[in-house]
């Protein structure tokens, strides 16, 4: 494997890790009644011209990948005692309260936990704080600063609503959801700002890039944005019909230009496809995977991620026979004319 390859795979390890790839970092917002807001990427000067799909190419990045586990991030790190009750003290002080792990209303100490890209922080959801009534319906998300152990709450449940966390957007927002379904953008040092945009589906937002998120709507993908100015309002860039059921995965490129993600059209059914979405047009291209090392056809798409700007890496997982559990692969899709093009700010003329 070349240098390129080697410092290209490294930096992809961390991003499967947080369900997005690593960003750059934003200017600090103040503290105190200032809205939490995304930093602004200078406009691209002129839309390049796009290549067509049918350029595209396979690149094998990992014949046997091991892509680091979640939890492998968080298995060190501690949660401080709150109020002077540590984690035995807490469980301990709501099954006195009538709390029940079996029938509810449920005891949560930390769960759910998210690292934040780099990993300065841990967001988890906990009612520590919603232990006496009438808060006792609520849940909290916390912010853990890894670097000093000392936590806050960013979403209080004690209002009665149970907060959760969805998605760390770069090292200092991140996207949470209500029981009722209302998204919040939460920044570590401002608090948290009610998105004007409600949650429409039963299934989650499937992909994330910065500010821009794509979500599934019945059989629709939609991508909006976060504005940046603070006021909460979110718009739509692009929308399009999908021919399946549900999206498994989901890349953005930065610009917005295109967005891949695998697909299960029937939930009967395994089989997974791989469509390249390009959002200017809305053309949806399936993509037929490549032939992997082993020469085995029992194989299925499991995940996807922008490659650097110029690309989309997807892992496979390979049922082959040699090996018990079967072994996973990582290949990159490009076309002609990406890695010419810097797609690293900006957003196309057709979905500004």
């Amino acid at each position: 494997m070349n240098k390129k390859l080697l410092t290209a795979l490294a930096l992809l390890a961390v991003a499967l890790t947080s369900c997005g790839t690593k960003p750059s970092q934003p200017p600090a917002v103040s503290a105190g009644d200032s809205p939490p807001a995304v930093s602004q990427e200078p406009a691209a000067s002129q839309e390049p011209q796009k290549p067509t799909v049918a350029d595209g190419a396979w690149e094998l990045i990992e014949a046997d990948y091991q892509a680091p586990a979640q939890s492998s991030r968080l298995d060190n790190i501690e949660i401080p005692d709150y109020n002077g009750m540590d984690k035995d003290a807490f469980y301990d002080r709501a099954y006195e309260l009538g709390f029940n792990s079996e029938t509810g209303p449920y005891p949560v100490w930390a769960e759910s936990m998210m690292l934040s890209n780099i990993g300065r922080y841990a967001a988890y959801s906990s009612n520590k704080d919603c232990l006496d009534p009438p808060n006792y319906t609520g849940r909290s998300v916390f912010l853990l600063d890894v670097a000093t152990g000392e936590e806050k709450v960013l979403l209080s449940g004690t209002d009665g609503h149970s907060y959760y966390c969805m998605n760390w957007l770069d090292e200092e927002h991140m996207l949470c959801i209500d029981e009722e379904w209302n998204y919040f953008l939460c920044n570590v040092d401002s608090g948290a700002l009610r998105l004007d945009h409600p949650f429409e589906s039963s299934w989650r937002p499937v992909g994330f890039r910065y500010s821009t998120f794509v979500e599934q709507v019945d059989q629709e993908l939609r991508m909006v944005r976060i504005e940046r100015d603070g006021t909460g309002t979110v718009t739509e860039l692009a929308r399009a019909p999908i021919d399946g059921e549900q999206v498994k995965s989901c890349a953005i490129f930065d610009d917005g230009s295109y967005v891949c993600y695998i697909l299960q059209k029937d939930m009967m059914s395994f089989d997974r496809y791989i469509v390249l979405w390009d959002t200017a047009t809305g053309q949806m291209t399936e993509i037929e995977p490549p032939q992997m090392t082993t020469g085995e056809d029992n194989m299925g798409a499991v995940g996807v991620e922008p490659w650097y700007s110029w690309a989309f890496a997807v892992e496979f997982h390979v049922a082959d026979t040699p090996e018990p559990n079967g072994h996973n692969e990582l290949w990159t899709y490009s076309c002609d004319g990406w890695e010419a093009v810097d797609r690293d700010h900006g957003q196309v003329s057709s979905v500004n």
